[in-house]
């Protein structure tokens, strides 16, 4: 099956005040076509920055985003 959305080692990381907020620490994850995928957990700040990040509304600190149905620097098709 064609994948339609890569993360590789996918990193956020904030500053707030003096210290550091690690949203996201190297997510990887791989969606087919055809299949159904969820995001649940405790109150963080990974859920939506990684729906962010997907979305191409943010740029990730480090890593890569690619989806096939969204074409742009900040999420490119997969290769």
């Amino acid at each position: 099956m064609a994948t339609v959305l890569e993360t590789r080692d996918l990193k956020k990381h904030y500053q707030m005040g003096g210290s550091t907020v690690r949203a996201l620490d190297g997510v990887s994850i791989t969606v087919e076509q055809g299949s159904s995928s969820a995001c649940w957990g405790p109150p963080d700040p990974g859920k939506s920055t990684l729906l962010n990040l997907i979305a191409g509304l943010d740029r990730p600190s480090e890593g890569r985003c690619a989806s096939s149905t969204r074409t742009s620097r900040r999420c490119p098709a997969p290769s």
